[in-house]
């Protein structure tokens, strides 16, 4: 099972702030930790602390509900991603692009089972990189396209498409990447002589 890395800040008296060294739990440790910590604190400290501790809380539970945190060359377990509902998949990915991660890949995870993808995004502050898994009906590879609203999704829906068959609804030009032949082929102008 993966680690949780987490640090929580406390108070040593009326004016020293201080902070846990950084300890790594496992997920179920880790959350009987956080809350006696959280207990703890509401009981000796002051609510400046007490709100940082709380959106810290906020910020590592809602990582381990929706993806798979890691740091970029770190090994892992592809079981250990968490694959989401289509709904789910999208509003994910979509928090995290509209809260300053960046898209790095949109792709299955098996070119042999394109219903199951994952979007990679990293995070600039914490140089660390989450994975969000999606699983999809075999027979309905389609989703509302991210492209409109984040241009930088633009060509791994293109890609999807051309690749795996994936439909990105009102995708705003939706085209070939890799393969121009393909719309070559599609587009093909017939000259009359």
């Amino acid at each position: 099972m993966g680690k949780i890395i987490f640090t929580m800040l406390y108070k040593i008296d009326n004016d020293e702030v201080a902070q846990t060294k950084t300890e790594k739990f496992d997920i179920i440790h880790l959350a009987a930790i956080l809350l006696l910590i959280l207990l703890v604190t509401i009981a000796v400290t002051s609510p400046e602390i007490i709100y940082q501790n709380i959106l810290n809380v906020a910020k590592i539970l809602n990582k381990i509900m929706t993806s798979f945190e890691l740091q970029n060359n770190q090994r892992f377990d592809v079981s250990s991603i968490q694959f989401l509902t289509i709904d789910d998949f999208q509003n994910n990915v979509r928090s995290a692009l509209s809260n300053g991660y960046r898209i790095i890949a949109l792709t299955p995870i098996d070119k042999n089972i394109p219903e199951k993808i994952i979007a990679v995004v990293a995070d600039n502050a914490s140089s660390s990189i989450n994975i969000i898994g999606g699983q999809f009906d075999k027979s309905k590879l389609e989703f509302e396209s991210f492209a409109n609203e984040f241009p930088q999704t633009n060509y791994f829906e293109c890609e999807l498409s051309e690749n795996y068959g994936y439909v990105p609804l009102n995708h705003p030009w939706l085209r070939p990447v890799r393969n121009k032949m393909l719309f070559l082929e599609i587009n093909r102008i017939t000259f009359i002589s």
